[in-house]
């Protein structure tokens, strides 16, 4: 008899990694908690802004992008996503808070 030949089996698609939000709180006097994240590419952060909401914050990012984003008492909250790997610090412009940072990997 002839051997019936053994089909090889079909390798099944290893499973995709679905991007991840990540919460960050800024205060008014542009303190931010955590301090630290560490993403993959694709992750985003959201900056929320915590009460009470005396003035805006801005958010810069050393480097860029993305430069900068806003929160205020209309706009509470603003993602970011981050599509390249690097370390960047953020900290709030005009405030004397803490520095924060974010590594994406």
């Amino acid at each position: 008899p002839t051997p019936t030949p053994t089909p090889n089996p079909t390798p099944s698609p290893s499973p995709v990694a679905q991007p991840t939000t990540y919460t960050v709180t800024v205060t008014n006097a542009g303190n931010y908690s955590p301090a630290s994240l560490s993403l993959k590419i694709g992750d985003s952060i959201t900056i929320v802004y915590s009460a009470p909401r005396t003035s805006e914050v801005i958010t810069v990012f050393t480097p860029a992008p993305p430069a900068s984003v806003t929160v205020d008492s209309e706009r509470t909250s603003r993602t970011v996503t981050f599509t390249t790997a690097g370390t960047r610090t953020f900290k709030a412009k005009d405030h004397n808070g803490n520095t924060a940072t974010v590594t994406v990997q």
